[in-house]
């Protein structure tokens, strides 16, 4: 009998290990969770904070950062509604250099997710095209535009508000004419 014994003493020193290897398992998969979520929540803070600097070192405002293309071009051009509706009302310098602004907002943000610039080396029966000024490869520019509602979208918005941009224009012919006064 002391060989039954020492047998089901082995299978309970065995039951208790496997038990405790277990919860150990388990707890180390909490603490995995908790890791990688507190990982994703600092690389989602830093692709955000990476995101506005982008924007504000293009001179787009932060608060398109982590919007979709269609939700920011909305954002945009509420803003530029708003800043046309102002200056509207008010012709001050101050409601012409915001709307200026919230113009070149949209149409830098519209420039950047709209279009895309393909570059082709020209070939002629398999070889390069050599330019005759440069005597370098000659390349074909196609200029595609990736989507076509921005692009009805802004020419909506150019053609609404083609007053204030007479307005902006007439003003900039001003500017230039002080500038060419002054410099004489």
């Amino acid at each position: 009998m002391a060989g039954i014994d020492t047998i089901k003493n082995q299978l309970l020193y065995f039951a208790a290990t496997q038990e405790a290897a277990r919860q150990k398992a388990r707890e180390a998969s909490k603490n995995s969770k908790t890791a990688t979520a507190k990982k994703s929540v600092f690389a989602n803070s830093l692709q955000k904070k990476q995101e506005e600097f982008n924007l504000a070192s293009e001179g787009l405002p932060i608060e398109l950062a982590g919007m979709e293309i269609e939700e920011a071009i909305v954002f945009l051009k509420d803003e530029l509604d708003s800043a046309g509706d102002k200056l509207a009302s008010d012709q001050s310098l101050e409601q012409i250099e915001n709307y200026r602004k919230k113009l070149s907002n949209f149409m830098k943000y519209v420039t950047r997710n709209n279009y895309e610039v393909l570059i082709y080396k020209r070939k002629k029966r398999g070889f390069p095209l050599i330019d005759t000024k440069t005597g370098k490869p000659a390349y074909f520019v196609q200029i595609q535009v990736i989507n076509e509602k921005l692009e009805t979208l802004t020419n909506d918005i150019i053609y609404n508000h083609s007053k204030n941009l007479n307005i902006l224009a007439k003003i900039e012919e001003l500017n230039g004419l002080i500038v060419d006064l002054l410099a004489d």
